[in-house]
C-alpha cells in the first residue's frame, strides 16, 4: 500500500514539474474585422430608407382605416338614433287614444270629433 502512495505522490509532483517547465501557449490572434467599405454604409443607408418608406406607407393605410371606422360608427349610431326616434313614435301612437276610439265615446267634445274624423266609418279598435 505505501508504495501505490508512493507512485501517486511521484506522479503528482511529476505532472506538477512537467506544467511548471512547459512554455506558455500563444493566445491565437483574432483575425482582424473585415473593413467597412463605401459600399456597405450605403446599402445600410438604403435599407434603411425602404423600412421609414414601408413604415410610413403603413401609417397612411391605419390613417384610412381609422377614418373608414369613424364613418361606419357615425352611420350606425344615426341609424340607432333613427330607430330610437321611430321607436317612441311607434309607442306614442299605441299610447295616443285614436279618433275612432275618441267618436265612439258619449261626450259632446267626442261627438264633434264624430263628424272630422275620417275613418268614423270604421268599426272601434281599441289598441293596448
Amino acid at each position: 500500500m505505501k508504495s501505490a502512495w508512493t507512485f501517486c505522490a511521484m506522479l503528482l509532483l511529476a505532472t506538477g514539474l512537467f506544467a511548471q517547465t512547459s512554455a506558455p501557449k500563444t493566445a491565437k490572434k483574432k483575425a482582424a474585422p473585415p473593413a467597412i467599405t463605401a459600399a456597405d454604409v450605403q446599402a445600410l443607408k438604403d435599407a434603411i430608407a425602404s423600412q421609414q418608406a414601408a413604415l410610413a406607407q403603413q401609417q397612411q393605410q391605419l390613417q384610412e382605416l381609422r377614418d373608414e371606422m369613424r364613418r361606419k360608427d357615425q352611420v350606425v349610431q344615426q341609424a340607432q338614433t333613427a330607430a330610437t326616434d321611430a321607436a317612441g313614435k311607434a309607442d306614442a301612437a299605441q299610447a295616443s287614444p285614436t279618433c275612432k276610439a275618441r267618436w265612439q265615446t258619449p261626450s259632446s267634445t267626442c261627438r264633434r270629433l264624430r263628424r272630422l274624423c275620417p275613418s268614423r266609418r270604421q268599426p272601434f279598435i281599441t289598441k293596448a
